[in-house]
């Protein structure tokens, strides 16, 4: 069945992360527009496809001499994939497809890239049920007034049940890559990204999810990172592999880096984003960064960044050495809301191996102040 599923993998796609070119001809009236009416017809495929299986996809493909599909660097015209999907079509009881992490990029007025995860499943006439994930980038042209694939390049993802934890290490890494350009770009050579947070995608991201068990916060009641990516950006030195003291915060939408921060945060080390909120109830949405404080990954300190005009706010002391004031043992920082209170709190295990205690940082104002919230010797 998973061979079968493979061989027609034509019916795609996914990921990536967003185009590297945009268009800036558009209002956002237009775009929104374009983005509704594309989203509409994913919607529409998926239809067709539940109901006439993989001939289903037909009346969605670009019959053009232009129209290529690849896949493992093989590519089908028009003609012969439309062949495979209705030689193949007989092949299957049912077959369905669903979508995930879709992003859409409007070109122009009529043509648009499409990035996708994508999952195909099925039952084959033995009466196997299977399934994989894959992942698309697709131009999508508007052909009297209907949207069809005309270019489709899909990439692996994941088969189901997996069995085994399978990343998607190839994706992060185009992601990674596009990211890392636009840095350059923007910044300087030495520049790079330490951490990324796509704030769409984040609650498919399993590490993030953990950190949502801990205790961190993902939320953005003002909509102020929508359709955002969140970057950590730390300077290297000159041997491409030492970091520098200190970083910045940026935020890129579209292909544009759309507010950058000071190089207020120092002391990188690892750099996770391990969440965002409104903390100081200010009307801003506060960006999390945890640096790791030592190469053995023993003690973190958070630093809380709250985006303006002047470059960034930083809502966190620091101390002689540009040291965040909020520190504890590694993983185990919570926000929490006390009820009937405005500004949120954030709790930190001390960084003392000896002992359990715990402080409470609360709004004072300026920044989180600590307090001692408990402290109890190990026996």
């Amino acid at each position: 069945m998973r061979i079968q599923l493979k061989y027609f993998v034509c019916f795609l796609l996914t990921i990536v992360l967003f185009n590297c070119k945009q268009s800036n001809s558009l209002s956002q009236t237009e775009r929104d527009g374009i983005t509704n009416s594309v989203q509409f017809t994913l919607t529409a495929l998926t239809d067709s496809v539940r109901t006439n299986g993989l001939i289903g996809w037909i009346p969605f493909l670009h019959n053009s001499t232009e129209f290529k599909w690849v896949y493992n660097e093989s590519s089908l015209s028009y003609d012969s994939l439309v062949d495979k999907f209705r030689l193949g079509n007989s092949d299957f009881r049912s077959f369905n497809i669903s979508w995930d992490s879709i992003r859409i990029e409007p070109l122009n007025k009529s043509e648009a890239m499409l990035f996708a995860q994508f999952k195909e499943s099925g039952i084959d006439s033995n009466g196997d049920q299977g399934g994989i994930i894959l992942g698309i980038k697709s131009k999508i042209v508007n052909v009297d007034g209907s949207w069809k694939f005309h270019s489709i390049e899909i990439f692996d993802v994941n088969e189901f049940p997996p069995e085994k934890n399978v990343g998607n290490a190839d994706t992060n890494k185009v992601i990674q890559a596009c990211i890392d350009s636009l840095i350059t770009s923007t910044f300087g050579p030495n520049y790079h990204s330490a951490a990324i947070l796509d704030v769409d995608d984040r609650v498919a991201n399993a590490a993030y999810r953990v950190y949502q068990m801990m205790g961190y916060v993902f939320e953005d009641p003002n909509h102020q990172l929508e359709h955002s990516i969140i970057v950590a950006v730390c300077k290297y030195e000159d041997d491409g592999q030492t970091m520098c003291d200190s970083g910045s915060i940026a935020i890129v939408r579209g292909n544009k880096i759309v507010y950058r921060s000071k190089p207020i945060i120092h002391h990188f080390g690892y750099a996770p984003i391990p969440g965002f909120g409104d903390l100081n109830n200010d009307g801003t949405t506060d960006i999390l960064f945890s640096a790791q404080m030592d190469m053995h990954g023993y003690g973190e300190a958070l630093w809380i960044l709250s985006p303006d005009s002047s470059g960034g706010t930083l809502l966190n002391d620091v101390d002689e050495d540009n040291q965040s004031t909020i520190i504890g043992a590694s993983g185990c920082f919570k926000i929490i809301q006390p009820k009937g209170e405005k500004t949120k709190r954030i709790e930190v295990d001390e960084l003392n191996s000896e002992s359990h205690g715990k402080f409470i940082y609360t709004w004072n104002g300026r920044v989180f102040s600590k307090q001692i919230l408990s402290k109890q010797k190990n026996n």
